[in-house]
């Protein structure tokens, strides 16, 4: 996951102006306003740099992304070690330009890229592996939190809704610890994608929400992605979230089809998806639900989720989409919608997860 705090923030300027230094000193390329040149002077690349959590590696270069990661251990790690894993990280990008994907990473084009700069072993072996773990109190948050998602797929109305409210109400009271805090971190997870954005997208994206997390569809060249972004028990349990409703919304839509068989085509679907969110909105926000979590969930969002998404996205634009009105798919979709339930998954190839929440049950 990728991490957002004013402590990483200071980190990943940091780490930019290290980089920025290296390409133009050491490389001999020129940087102007985020991006390098090559050295013909034909194309310029972006120079992103972003800090992450949960992986065991200093450092990555993503070639769909076009960003370099670092660990966010380099706030507590020497000048010299990180100069080194920047070096590294950029050989990949530099062969990443010059060649393309499908090289060996570490192979003899990486190595004689180092070389051709002075840059020796202390570079082309710099990003190691070493062993970084979150804390066990984060986790157990997210069990509980879990736990109660599962319980609330109880055919009891009355326990379903308890359930329901005791999961959000723990999930606020989560996000008090740290409110207001330079220390106040944030993550960011890519938890689906696809060619384009669908109706399926968006509402997975609108239920995702409801669990205090703000998403946002990231373009590449390839693929559009939804990232989830908040605090990091909220991530984990709406990535969950995502993994489910993936499923689940596609087999609502083959029960629908087979009910009612004027659902057809490409349009009705979107629709159907778009009120099946409608309808899962309106549950959570209704009764007694509202009373008790609506106005500190709002505040959370409105302080919290706006502070990360500044950290995190220099620039936001609306992604447009254009769809024909489908009455009767969704008011069909709203109805599936307020009968939906969070419940935990069955199937063999469950995620990790998944797996934390079966063995809580």
């Amino acid at each position: 996951m990728l991490v957002y705090s004013y402590r990483f923030s200071h980190l990943s300027k940091l780490i930019y102006q290290l980089a920025e230094e290296i390409l133009v000193k050491e490389v001999g390329v020129k940087v102007i306003r985020g991006r390098f040149w090559n050295q013909e002077k034909t194309f310029s690349y972006p120079l992103s740099i972003v800090i992450y959590s949960h992986k065991k590696c200093l450092g990555y270069f993503d070639s769909e992304f076009l960003e370099l990661g670092f660990h966010q251990a380099w706030a507590f790690k020497t000048l010299d070690e990180l100069k080194d894993v920047i070096r590294h990280e950029i050989a990949h990008y530099l062969i990443f330009i010059k060649y393309g994907a499908y090289i060996e990473p570490h192979g003899k084009e990486f190595k004689d890229l180092c070389l051709s700069y002075g840059w020796g072993e202390n570079v082309y072996r710099a990003s190691k592996e070493f062993e970084y773990s979150e804390g066990v109190q984060e986790e157990e948050k997210v069990r509980k939190i879990k736990k109660l998602l599962a319980l609330s797929s109880s055919h009891n109305p009355y326990e379903a809704e308890q359930a329901l409210l005791k999961a959000r109400e723990l999930m606020i009271k989560s996000d008090f610890t740290y409110a207001n805090s330079e220390e106040e971190i944030f993550y960011l997870k890519r938890v689906l994608k696809q060619k384009a954005v669908d109706g399926k997208m968006r509402a997975i994206a609108k239920i995702c929400e409801t669990f205090f997390v703000s998403c946002v569809f990231h373009k590449t060249p390839h693929y559009i992605y939804l990232e989830i972004l908040g605090s990091y028990d909220h991530i984990q349990i709406a990535e969950y979230v995502a993994e489910y409703l993936n499923n689940e919304l596609e087999l609502l839509w083959q029960q629908a089809k087979g009910e009612y068989s004027h659902l057809k085509g490409l349009g009705a679907k979107n629709a159907f998806f778009l009120g099946v969110a409608k309808g899962y909105i309106a549950k959570v926000n209704q009764g007694a639900l509202a009373v008790v979590s609506a106005e500190k969930a709002l505040l959370i969002l409105d302080k919290q989720l706006a502070t990360a998404k500044q950290l995190a996205y220099k620039k936001l634009r609306s992604l447009k989409t254009y769809s024909k009105n489908n009455l009767s798919a969704d008011l069909l979709g709203q109805s599936c919608g307020k009968g939906l339930s969070i419940k935990p998954a069955v199937t063999t190839s469950q995620t990790s997860a998944t797996k934390l929440l079966s063995a809580v049950l």
